[in-house]
């Protein structure tokens, strides 16, 4: 039979780490918003309050901006000619 003691480490390690895994990736989704033109102290605490997955997908949807040379609207066609070098 388990433990009550045991299953509350349990459970405690699964805490510290979702706690964790909140801290280490609000900046990084902070500094995507920042890419994007946004405040990065804002999108910071609401990915500690809202959670990572909830953020990174608002971050991920947000749009660039027309100065932006790594915007998708920025940059040339593909075509496999200039691909391969053959134009």
């Amino acid at each position: 039979m388990i433990d009550l003691q045991e299953l509350s480490n349990f459970y405690s390690i699964i805490l510290a780490i979702t706690i964790i895994a909140h801290v280490v990736s609000a900046p990084f989704i902070a500094y995507f918003a920042r890419l994007k033109n946004r405040s990065f102290r804002s999108f910071f605490v609401l990915t500690l309050v809202l959670g990572p997955i909830t953020m990174g997908l608002i971050v991920a949807t947000l749009p660039f901006s027309k100065e932006d040379p790594r915007a998708p609207f920025n940059k040339a066609p593909f075509s496999p000619q200039t691909y391969l070098g053959l134009k």
